[in-house]
């Protein structure tokens, strides 16, 4: 019932949010595909957690992460993308537990 729920939750009006954020990503306004990534993910989405994570990955600082004394650093970017990946690792994403498992193995 839990897993159905999550379905059906995830694909309420607010997945037009989802939709804004890949239509900028292909836009190529990474930044603002990034905040509003970020933005679902606080809420719990996992296709938005790993989105952004990915994001995080993939561009670094075309991200335009915010950290604690601006943009963010390396670390904090990689803290941040490994924080989300572990929150969808959680929600049964198994390509981001494969790159927590990945992670801890090379000692990132």
């Amino acid at each position: 019932a839990t897993t159905l729920y999550k379905s059906v939750a995830e694909r309420g009006p607010w997945g037009s949010l989802s939709r804004w954020a890949l239509e900028s990503y292909l836009k190529g306004e990474i930044g603002k595909a990034f905040f509003i990534y970020s933005r679902m993910a606080e809420m719990g989405y996992e296709v938005a957690q790993s989105s952004a994570a990915w994001i995080l990955d993939r561009y670094g600082e075309r991200s335009l992460c915010m950290g604690e004394a601006g943009f963010c650093t390396n670390t904090e970017r990689h803290q941040r993308a490994h924080s989300l990946w572990w929150h969808a690792s959680e929600q049964g994403n198994e390509h981001a537990a494969l790159l927590i498992g990945d992670a801890y193995y090379y000692g990132r």
